[in-house]
């Protein structure tokens, strides 16, 4: 059964590798390894895709003392086939030629069915690691660290894109933001077992004839627990912010033009505003890779906020092959892209463009379960300018395991409940999920604010924001600067946050007056200065971006990485 479940993933792998349009031949995948089962199932896999031809995979194992009997020959069959190896230190450190660089694929072996708490020591590592990366994530079984009976996770646990269960749907892999997309492995069980009555999967059929991997979906209405058990879902939430240009008006040594980049948990990527140089700053980034970028949003038609976008358009249809990039921005940026596109005869075939008009467009959904609703806000008489406010779908309650089974759930009812299915006994007897779950809770929103000196038709959608981020070219210093360009200062960034409840401030599209010196405070400490002085007695967390700044999602929160 190992063997098979490593040939399945192999497959999933490449299959995988393709839709991120990369070929496995010369795709740089790292597979991380536990000492058990799932372990072997990943070294298993690495074998079969380094005979495919895969010459820049590493193999890393998170416990090679420990690895039991079946797993350690799984090993020795690895490097006979010439497999290469890295070690956790090594992986981190980047040494190795195929971890220098960036990652298309992290095969993820670590934890399967077995997990007991949070994972520690080495695994703990090494799912964080995952997690920081900018590549597609493919889980075996489960995700590491996610209990994949009741969907609970005790600690870290490794944010898939695609997840490949073995022989049996399980009922705790039913949140998106964590599995990705669940894909069916046959690994040899009985064929009964999927065309029981609880599945329905017809096994000859449009299923696994032919093939031994099905994607997981419902195909028709029907008993609940089936759905619980089957259903496909793709919602995404925010993980990451990337401020890769920070600058005003122009580029400046330390700060590039405006760009700002949300990774969401799929590792797709959404750009807002793409400043002369901005494809550079996606290279240079270690989080974010330009061929995930699906959406771009161009508050207006200044160079400095988009200037950058020809040459990324340029690039994109060279190296995403033809995968659609959606533009959005306002009226005239059609006739303003295609204009230069065309007269250099480079192609928009990859292209969608989008014009936003009027004062209060409607929300734009992007898939995987997030909206981004532009606002027109006021900068200068000559051009449109939009902010934006990016929002996730609501989250359901979190399961309480213990007060379920203590109500009698068991087994596959845990994963109902924790979809938000009330459980029907054979005794007639009802578990109502309500009871065992939190309360739903909404889905985070970010409001991101520039080029303005009033943002007032914004505050009703980025009111009680997760974060705020909002220009802050000037000081009060310059007051007349900031109204003469249609700017905003550090202080009436601090009082709109305020006003609109924010959780948190970072202040972006900083004037190229206050250069920063050897200590990175040095040039912005006028800022600084004000935006603490205005907060007053607040606890308003404020924070002045700079190029390359990164903020990680922890629970409902956005914190600065170190």
């Amino acid at each position: 059964m190992m063997e098979n479940a490593g040939r399945n993933l192999a497959q999933q792998a490449i299959h995988s590798l393709r839709i991120a349009q990369v070929d496995c031949r010369s795709a740089r995948i790292v597979v991380l390894a536990g000492s058990g089962g799932n372990g072997g199932g990943g070294i298993c896999a690495a074998r079969h895709l380094v005979n495919h031809g895969a010459a820049n995979l590493v193999l890393c194992l998170s416990s090679p003392q420990k690895l039991k009997p079946v797993t350690r020959w799984q090993l020795k069959v690895f490097r006979s086939a010439g497999g290469k190896e890295v070690t956790p230190s090594e992986l981190r450190e980047k040494k190795t030629t195929s971890t220098s660089l960036k990652t298309d694929l992290i095969i993820d072996a670590v934890v399967g069915y077995s997990l007991r708490g949070a994972p520690r020591g080495t695994a703990q590592e090494l799912i964080r690691w995952a997690n920081d990366s900018s590549a597609h994530i493919l889980s075996l079984d489960t995700p590491s660290g996610l209990d994949s009976t009741t969907g609970e996770t005790p600690g870290d646990y490794i944010k898939a894109t695609w997840t490949l269960t073995l022989a049996l749907p399980k009922t705790g892999l039913s949140d998106p933001s964590k599995t990705g997309e669940i894909y069916l492995a046959d690994i040899g069980i009985p064929r009964a077992c999927y065309t029981a009555e609880t599945l329905r999967i017809d096994y000859c059929g449009k299923f696994f004839g032919g093939h031994y991997r099905i994607p997981l979906r419902i195909e028709s209405e029907g008993d609940e627990k089936v759905q619980a058990a089957r259903q496909k879902v793709s919602k995404a939430t925010v993980d990451r912010i990337v401020f890769l240009g920070t600058s005003s008006g122009v580029p400046t040594a330390a700060r590039g033009t405006s760009c700002v980049a949300l990774r969401l948990s799929n590792k797709q990527v959404v750009l807002f505003d793409c400043g002369e140089g901005s494809h550079r700053q996606i290279i240079k980034s270690k989080s974010i890779t330009a061929s995930r970028i699906r959406h771009i949003f161009i508050t207006h038609l200044h160079g400095d906020h988009s200037f950058g976008l020809f040459g990324l358009i340029n690039a994109l249809h060279i190296t995403s092959n033809n995968s659609k990039i959606n533009i959005y921005g306002p009226l005239g940026i059609r006739r303003f892209v295609e204009s230069v596109i065309l007269i250099s005869a480079s192609s928009l075939d990859h292209v969608n463009i989008v014009e936003i008009s009027g004062d209060s467009p409607p929300a734009i959904d992007i898939g995987s379960g997030i909206t981004v609703t532009p606002r027109k806000i006021l900068h200068v008489k000559e051009l449109e300018c939009y902010g934006y406010i990016v929002k996730e779908s609501p989250r359901r309650g979190k399961l309480d395991a213990k007060a379920a089974k203590e109500l009698g759930a068991k087994g596959r009812e845990l994963g109902i409940l924790a979809c938000g299915k009330d459980i029907v006994r054979e005794d007639g007897t009802i578990i109502e999920a309500q009871r065992v779950t939190s309360p739903p809770s909404p889905g985070i929103k970010i409001a991101l604010l520039w080029d303005t000196y009033d943002a007032s038709n914004a505050k009703k959608e980025a009111t009680e924001c997760s974060l705020l981020i909002h220009e802050a070219t000037f000081t009060s210093e310059q007051k007349e600067n900031a109204a003469k360009y249609g700017h905003s200062t550090a202080a009436f960034a601090v009082r709109y946050a305020l006003e609109i409840k924010a959780k948190a401030l970072v202040m972006t599209h900083i004037s190229a007056r206050f250069q920063m010196d050897n200590k990175r405070d040095e040039g912005v400490k006028p800022l600084l200065e004000e935006a603490l002085k205005t907060l007053g007695n607040s606890s308003l967390p404020v924070v002045i971006a700079d190029d390359f700044m990164e903020m990680q999602r922890e629970g409902d929160e956005f914190q600065v990485r170190s």
